[in-house]
């Protein structure tokens, strides 16, 4: 991801699809920081500053699918994923009570939002 680095100074307004996305990757920046203003989405070629297109699987998730669903992985089993047999519309609507679900549950480790 890449946003303006200036964007909070500027008073840009909050990019709440963009921080709920970071969030679910870097489940470490939950609360702590924000994005704001517009933000690029890019692959990573797992080196810092070497970039690639988003993978296309990536892209139909986000974009293309119809359904979504979500799984967490418990600190006591962290090998597995568990859902449940709630759906979401959108993504982003999945994401958010993914990450508000590992704010109240201690239990979770970690969270996923997937094609239904």
């Amino acid at each position: 991801m890449y946003a303006n680095e200036e964007g909070k100074v500027r008073q840009l307004p909050v990019n709440r699809r963009a921080t709920c996305l970071w969030w679910l990757l870097h489940p470490e920046m939950r609360g702590r920081d924000i994005l704001v203003g517009d933000v690029a989405l890019v692959g990573s070629r797992g080196r810092p500053s070497s970039t690639t297109d988003l993978p296309s699987e990536f892209i139909e998730l986000l974009l293309e699918t119809k359904s979504y669903r979500i799984e967490v992985q418990t600190i006591t089993e962290p090998k597995g994923w568990y859902g449940n047999q709630a759906r979401f519309e959108t993504y982003f609507e999945a994401g958010i009570y993914a990450i508000n679900l590992a704010e109240r549950w201690i239990q979770v480790g970690n969270v996923r939002v997937i094609a239904r």
